[in-house]
């Protein structure tokens, strides 16, 4: 008797497939058919889970009523394989669903500041799109492998299917073909040594949220940048700003914009510790706040959401502020009824912190000492985008799939608070530095604009400035010389953290090295992760 089970269970594990009849090819081809388009939708995020959803649906129901019980096989161990890619894939999955990419340094550094409410706020609709791929494509491997009994098999084939669109896989063999060797940027750090200063101006920086140059374009977002090229007819405006590795979420293009620096992983201590817990924020470096807080300028920092959101009440307080204003202290400033129609679960509208800066400026604007007023935005954040009050007939703050409008809303506030200023400043000099903090996050962007002509916005006006467009190749990290030299305080140097005054002859490290070679060494060469967190520019040499 045992004899014959042996030699059934042999020639069962010969056959290499069951046949399933007609009935089971019908159901195979449906299973294989939502198989790919889960996997479709989890490599490219401009394609709708929900689009699909109905034909997917149409097809697994069919799918299990032509295949039956065949269908329904126990478990193998193999699945824990499959589970895990599934596990494994799903945070990358998140991701490039609401940014069109995985940007691996700034999804480490959130990691690391901490993840908040906020956050799964913002990422819900992603998160369910992506779980309901995932899952959908799991069950179609189980239910292929039951079919043909190749549990197994089809475990394996499908774990090793995710693993291969899974970023990290792309990532490491990114870094595998690097062959270029450290060039040494560690030792081009620069700290600036500001000149003698005649005059102390006040200085405006705002934040324009994700407002890139390719809103231009009306084609694609009608009049979205209508007001700001208003501006632009007054101003200093450069026109080829990249977006390099570090510099593509807010505290990062803050960073640049104010240290000449990207903010590339902390390379001190275990990288399982909390960024929220390190208060001391690039302490190493000499960054704007730093400077003017020792030429007696009282700094100011506005914004809609809570400031310990990615470290940004860490950086600030590092580097010479002397007050932050946020979404906790904005709750208390305003009348409860208008919070509620300005608030969206965890940011209020650009109106109501413009509103409050208006405030402040008249404030500071009454005192003797000059002041820096940074503001920071949200409106076209991405990936949904936030339309203020102002612009809405309902008189409530709206999140919004359309990019033009909270863009346009936005650009309309900007230039109408420049003109504000303008209108209050009396005998007070005034420099404007309005810019985006990064590109936009909207992952239709770069379907829409290409991915490599993607430009920041950046303009600086003053009262005496002559009006003109700059073309020279440049960065965010540009911007922090930049700025100091369009304020008198640059010395002959020219230089700043890692970037180079526009205003100069002097090549930026984007010109000279070009995008990709840059990004390779900003990447992979931890000399300058070390410089910029632990050692600072004078150790680095």
């Amino acid at each position: 008797m045992e004899q014959h089970r042996q030699h059934d269970r042999a020639a069962q594990a010969a056959r290499p497939v069951q046949r399933v009849g007609l009935r089971g090819w019908v159901a195979a081809c449906l299973l294989f058919a939502v198989l790919s388009a889960c996997l479709i939708v989890l490599l490219f995020p401009a394609v709708s889970f929900w689009s699909l959803a109905p034909s997917l649906a149409a097809f697994y129901a069919v799918a299990l009523v032509m295949g039956g019980r065949m269908l329904w096989q126990r478990f193998s161990k193999a699945y824990l394989l499959l589970f895990t890619m599934a596990f494994v894939l799903l945070p990358f999955a998140i991701v490039m669903r609401m940014f069109g990419y995985v940007d691996f340094m700034a999804l480490l550094h959130h990691l690391r500041a901490g993840v908040t409410v906020d956050s799964f706020v913002e990422s819900r609709p992603a998160l369910v799109q992506s779980l309901g791929a995932i899952l959908l494509y799991v069950l179609a491997v189980f239910h292929l492998g039951s079919l043909f009994k190749l549990r197994t098999t089809a475990a394996v084939a499908g774990a090793m299917a995710l693993w291969l669109v899974n970023p990290t896989l792309w990532a490491a063999l990114s870094a595998t073909g690097v062959t270029t060797a450290p060039l040494g940027l560690h030792s081009r750090l620069v700290t600036p040594q500001p000149v003698a200063q005649a005059e102390r101006p006040d200085i405006v920086l705002i934040y324009l949220e994700g407002f890139e140059r390719g809103y231009k374009r009306t084609d694609l977002f009608g009049e979205a940048y209508a007001p700001l090229a208003e501006l632009e007819r007054e101003a200093l405006v450069f026109t080829d700003i990249a977006q390099i590795d570090g510099t593509g979420w807010t505290i990062a293009g803050i960073v640049a914009s104010q240290c000449g620096l990207p903010l590339l992983p902390n390379a001190q201590g275990n990288a399982l510790n909390m960024f929220a817990d390190q208060t001391d924020f690039l302490t190493a470096q000499t960054c704007l706040g730093d400077i003017l807080k020792a030429r007696g300028y009282w700094n100011e920092y506005i914004l809609g959401n809570d400031r310990r959101f990615a470290g940004n009440h860490h950086f600030v307080n590092s580097h010479g502020f002397d007050r932050i204003t946020d979404l906790e202290r904005l709750e208390t400033v305003f009348p409860q009824p208008e919070v509620a129609q300005a608030k969206y679960h965890w940011v209020v509208d650009d109106q109501m912190v413009l509103d409050h800066a208006r405030t402040r400026y008249l404030d500071l604007a009454s005192r003797t000492d000059p002041f820096l007023l940074m503001v920071q935005t949200f409106g076209p954040h991405g990936p949904r985008h936030l339309v203020s009050r102002a612009c809405r007939e309902d008189g409530r703050v709206a999140h919004v799939s359309e990019i033009g409008p909270a863009a346009y809303c936005l650009a309309q506030q900007v230039r109408d608070f420049v003109r504000f200023v303008r209108a209050n400043q009396g005998a007070r000099k005034t420099v404007f530095l309005l810019m985006s903090d990064h590109l936009g996050h909207d992952p239709r962007l770069r379907a829409l604009l290409g991915q490599d002509t993607r430009r920041n916005t950046v303009m600086m006006l003053s009262d005496d400035a002559v009006p003109r467009q700059i073309d020279l190749a440049g960065a965010t990290i540009d911007v922090y010389p930049t700025l100091l030299d369009f304020l008198g305080l640059l010395g002959p140097e020219g230089r700043a953290g890692l970037g180079v005054s526009l205003l100069r002859d002097e090549p930026s490290l984007r010109a000279e090295l070009g995008m990709e070679l840059l990004n390779q060494q900003l990447r992979f060469d931890p000399a300058i992760r070390r410089a910029i967190w632990q050692d600072g520019p004078d150790m680095a040499r």
